[in-house]
């Protein structure tokens, strides 16, 4: 509707402006072309132009605010006149076209995650139900549900009844918006797994993703004797924050961040830290658990968020692929520019983020993602101050994949989360350097992938939707400094052979008696490691026991001491010929090695 009435007051504007220049024109003739005439006529005609500019930005403004409207999303444009953050980069006119072509299509998942328990070759079937959110039908010959969360993907779920490998399901009838589609999928658990599998599904039209339509399923595989056994997590319920008033002040150009001090190095002859008691545990996590996971193997290589820093400025952003800028699942953005500048924050006071490109700041209370378009992609944020303490000249800002900026209403943090593939995620690791032997590469990063899996599992085992149970509360699996030490995309850059250890061992951790397990590492022991209840209290743990290491022996303790010494490893590395395996076997007793996905 709100189309029509654009362009009748497109139509009537133009007879108005018609209107005023036969006015000029008259008053032009009887002024015979005089001098006065002359400047009487430009006088008048630049008097109509300017109604005319004032007019359509009002039609303009109008539009917009009706876009907005029908998005579902609490977006607040800025009213006062106060001057916006000036910023480089590309005109946005014609995204805001691209946006609203995008909105028409979107949706609401009753329940986006689904958790099962199904025996080797048995058969199922679910039901997904899903709201049109959108302006536009969905057409039963072209909204389809399709596997994901990487379109067309092969399921080891399909069922026979299955349209294709890839589309599970298909609308049995047109779906007009405010209207509800129920689908249902046949599943059949695949012969000859164990462990677990999650798989994705979502509506696609033309090929595009339907946004807010994403289903997660996670399905445990077990023997018949186990299923009556197994009890599903509770989903979590996540509370959005209310409301905020619409006019907030445009933001200033942000203070460099300072990067944390790193206390937890693992790397040999890094600088030493006086924080070891926050490295890699947490104390609360022992009331919660025995160090396990129960969670197997994944049928896809999981998605990782890392916690990167917290601050209370604003940040730059810019991204070497076009990308797309969301709040929560719903589009602000979209069709960016490859290396636009854009500015984002949080407003404390009122509890709002923002988001500021060359055209416009807009406001929401939903948390913002900057999601690339294209895998691999790097986000540069120009105002994070993140200096290896080797080379000062160096900032390891670049990050992989997906930026996210997210407020914890529990903790008063807010965060720059960095979402991408686990192995990336690995190759972008700083616990040692690219000069290590290829074995101790091995070693570290299939320790480094252990860790990162457990708590991956504990998140999904304990129905956090979006993190681990140690940082629940701030939305992520892991810490960039007091978990592992991440750099992103720089340290990937700087160290091929790492990136190489993490491609030959992919998938790869430990496990004892088949559950993954926690596994901390350390700096350098003083000739023997510690037992997990010597150093953290809490249930034993038969892999973490004390055992005796000579490498280390006349050396000074420098860290926590439990599980494996990386000055250890490294010397059995490069002098004693052992391999990763062997190594990491005589620090974490009992474990074996299990492909976690492919």
């Amino acid at each position: 509707m709100f189309r029509a009435n654009t362009a009748a007051n497109a139509f009537d504007l133009g007879r108005i402006s018609w209107r005023s220049y036969n006015i000029v024109k008259k008053k032009a003739m009887e002024q015979e072309f005089s001098w006065s005439g002359l400047l009487l006529s430009l006088s008048i005609a630049f008097f109509v132009v300017v109604a005319c500019a004032q007019g359509l930005s009002m039609i303009y403004q109008s539009t917009l605010a009706k876009m907005d409207k029908a998005r579902g999303v609490k977006i607040y444009r800025l009213e006062s006149q106060e001057p916006r953050p000036r910023i480089r980069g590309n005109n946005l006119l014609g995204a805001e076209a691209a946006e609203a072509a995008a909105l028409d299509f979107q949706g609401q998942v009753t329940n986006p995650t689904v958790y099962l328990a199904l025996a080797a070759g048995q058969e199922t079937s679910i039901t997904i139900t899903i709201k049109n959110t959108g302006s536009q039908i969905w057409r039963k010959d072209k909204v389809f549900l399709e596997t994901g969360p990487f379109l067309r993907s092969f399921s080891k779920f399909k069922g026979d009844n299955w349209l294709n490998y890839y589309r599970p399901a298909a609308l049995g009838k047109d779906i007009a918006p405010g209207r509800t589609a129920s689908l249902s999928v046949s599943l059949k658990a695949p012969s000859g797994l164990n462990g677990d599998i999650q798989e994705g599904f979502q509506l696609v039209k033309d090929n595009q993703p339907i946004l807010g339509t994403a289903v997660r399923l996670f399905v445990k595989l077990k023997d018949e004797a186990a299923l009556n056994k197994v009890q599903a997590p509770a989903t979590v319920s996540v509370n959005k924050p209310a409301a905020p008033a619409a006019s907030v002040p445009a933001a200033p150009l942000p203070a460099p961040t300072a990067a944390k001090p790193a206390f937890c190095i693992a790397a040999v002859g890094a600088a030493a830290g006086n924080d070891h008691d926050a490295c890699q545990t947490d104390s609360k996590e022992n009331d919660q658990t025995n160090g396990e996971s129960q969670y197997g193997a994944l049928g896809q290589e999981p998605t990782i968020r890392v916690g990167i820093f917290k601050t209370k400025d604003a940040q730059r952003v810019t991204v070497d692929q076009y990308f797309d800028i969301y709040a929560g699942q719903n589009i602000l953005f979209s069709g960016l520019a490859p290396n636009t500048v854009i500015i984002t924050g949080f407003d404390f006071s009122k509890k709002v983020y923002y988001v500021t490109t060359n055209s416009s700041t807009k406001y929401t209370s939903d948390f913002i993602r900057f999601v690339p378009r294209n895998k691999g992609a790097v986000v540069t944020l120009p105002d994070f101050i993140n200096r290896p303490g080797w080379n000062s000249s160096l900032n390891d800002n670049r990050f992989r994949n997906i930026m996210e900026f997210h407020y914890s209403a529990q903790t008063g943090n807010y965060w720059a989360i960095n979402e991408l593939p686990i192995e990336d995620y690995l190759k972008g690791l700083a616990e040692t350097s690219n000069a290590s032997p290829e074995e101790f590469q091995k070693v570290l990063i299939t320790a480094a992938r252990t860790y990162a899996m457990y708590h991956y599992n504990r998140g999904v085992e304990n129905g956090v939707p979006d993190g681990s149970t140690k940082h629940a509360s701030e939305h992520f699996h892991v810490d960039s400094v007091y978990d592992q030490v991440y750099r992103g995309y720089n340290s990937e850059i700087r160290m091929p052979k790492l990136a190489r250890a993490s491609d030959e061992t992919r998938g790869m951790v430990m496990a004892y008696n088949n559950e993954i397990v926690v596994t901390p590492y350390y700096s350098r022991s003083d000739g023997r490691s510690r037992d997990w209840q010597e150093v953290w209290g809490g249930s034993a743990k038969p892999w973490l026991v004390s055992v005796p290491i000579p490498e280390d022996a006349g050396q000074t303790l420098w860290g926590h001491g439990v599980g494996m010494s990386a000055r250890a490893a490294l010397i059995m590395a490069a002098d004693e010929n052992k391999s990763w395996q062997d190594i990491l076997k005589y620090f974490y007793r009992g474990i074996d090695f299990k492909k976690e996905y492919n």
